[in-house]
């Protein structure tokens, strides 16, 4: 059988350089600890109605990922050094994006201003209002932003009580935080939904899949929403 040059060359190159897949061995999933009713970890798989569209995508990328569950300091730290190859549960920030590439958005959630005894009729009213906030979230710069003195905790429980013990004079937090509050809880607080911010996956710029997890990521969120 004759062939002309161009097909030799097309033949060695099918030959000699196999197509790329990501490593099943190597590919680390860093997940937001920080729970509440609509995003939390349980039995190896994301639940609520975030968590939900995020397992969607992740089930549909059939990638053996190991998974590590970590606070969100923890957490962006892991995407900045490459520990963690992709991230779920982190909003997109300005600052994130210098460490990292984040996919299409899967969908947005509302951020809500909660407060006790201090009256918030609208954003105006931040301005030196000491809020408080999930350590190392994006509603650190969020209270900044609006001219609030931010006050870091761990966790949703922690926030809640210092608005409950009017220890704060508000705090910002995800709007399915407060879906989580038993009846005497949510009487005994206002509430605003501030703003919505997106949210996807999180890749890191020193993974060395990075390319391959942003178009497979992206090729399966509209599939997920």
């Amino acid at each position: 059988m004759n062939f002309n040059y161009l097909q030799i060359v097309i033949a060695l190159i099918i030959c000699v350089c196999p197509i790329q897949v990501i490593s099943k061995e190597h590919v680390t999933l860093g997940i937001n600890s920080s729970t509440s009713k609509g995003f939390y970890y349980q039995d190896n798989k994301l639940h609520g109605e975030y968590g939900g569209q995020l397992q969607c995508v992740l089930d549909k990328l059939s990638i053996h990922f190991e998974q590590k569950l970590l606070p969100v300091a923890r957490l962006v730290a892991s995407i900045e050094t490459g520990v963690v190859d992709v991230a779920v549960g982190l909003a997109r920030t300005v600052q994130r994006d210098k460490s990292g590439h984040y996919s299409e958005p899967v969908m947005t959630v509302p951020y809500a201003l909660i407060s006790g005894a201090v009256v918030f009729s609208s954003s105006h009213d931040i301005r030196g209002k000491s809020l408080a906030v999930l350590r190392s979230s994006n509603m650190v710069p969020m209270a900044i932003e609006y001219g609030g003195k931010p006050h870091e905790l761990s966790n949703y429980p922690q926030i809640i009580k210092m608005v409950l013990s009017k220890r704060v004079d508000g705090a910002l937090v995800p709007e399915n935080v407060i879906s989580s509050l038993n009846k005497e809880q949510l009487d005994s607080i206002k509430f605003f939904i501030l703003k919505e911010e997106s949210v996807g996956f999180y890749v890191s710029r020193k993974s060395p899949h990075r390319q391959q997890l942003i178009n497979l990521i992206n090729a399966n969120v509209q599939a997920c929403k």
